[in-house]
């Protein structure tokens, strides 16, 4: 009885560092396969993509946008929020037409 304890704990640390290294062969490879850029050019703030803040809805297609990086269009009844410049010019195609 023992002995199948001692086995079992054993096959339980066995896995755990089997799964670690693992993981580490396994991300060390796909940044290799990658070609990831180099840390500098990554954390390049000019090209982050915000990951918090205020989402508006895009009245053209109904996809939800960040405000930071949202197409503004300002109206007399206030800012309109866009998700591409398409949908921005659709929205003002069909306020303006006849």
């Amino acid at each position: 009885m023992l002995r199948t304890l001692l086995y079992l704990l054993l096959a339980i640390l066995a896995i755990t560092v089997l799964r670690s290294v693992i993981g580490i062969v396994m991300k060390a490879a796909s940044h290799w396969l990658s070609g990831a850029s180099s840390p500098a050019v990554r954390d390049d703030p000019g090209h982050s993509v915000p990951t918090a803040g205020v989402l508006r809805k895009d009245p053209v297609c109904g996809t939800f946008v960040s405000e930071a990086i949202s197409v503004k269009l300002k109206t007399p009844a206030g800012t309109l929020h866009f998700c591409s410049e398409a949908c921005r010019d659709k929205y003002v195609e069909t306020t303006t037409s006849p």
